[in-house]
């Protein structure tokens, strides 16, 4: 991307930021890339959060273009097609072990991995 971030760009960067940066959301996206396709159910019996819960994030997911639907009866499954998504939840967290190694004295001798 060329710098300065043009204009254009900034909000849309800020937007898509505001929408990872949410926990739920965060767990959200990993399950579904490790698992694949998945019903609003299932997502929410494997987070321990409510159906409607789940929706409403998966609504905003989906409105970001992170994930897609399709509807098959009455269940709705959600798959990730956003794989940026992954990349930068990925390199955020390397980053944030390596400024844990560096910067904290393991915790009852523990090392991160």
């Amino acid at each position: 991307m060329p710098r300065p971030i043009p204009d254009v760009l900034v909000d849309q960067v800020a937007h898509r930021l505001a929408v990872l940066a949410q926990p739920l959301r965060i767990r959200m996206i990993e399950r579904l890339e490790l698992e694949g396709e998945m019903s609003v159910q299932a997502l929410a019996d494997s987070l321990d959060a409510t159906q409607q819960n789940i929706s409403r994030h998966l609504a905003i997911l989906y409105g970001s273009g992170i994930v897609d639907r399709r509807q098959d009866g009455r269940q709705v499954w959600y798959q990730l097609i956003d794989k940026a998504a992954i990349l930068l939840l990925d390199d955020v967290g390397a980053q944030l072990v390596n400024r844990f190694r560096r910067f904290a004295p393991p915790i009852g001798g523990e090392q991160m991995d």
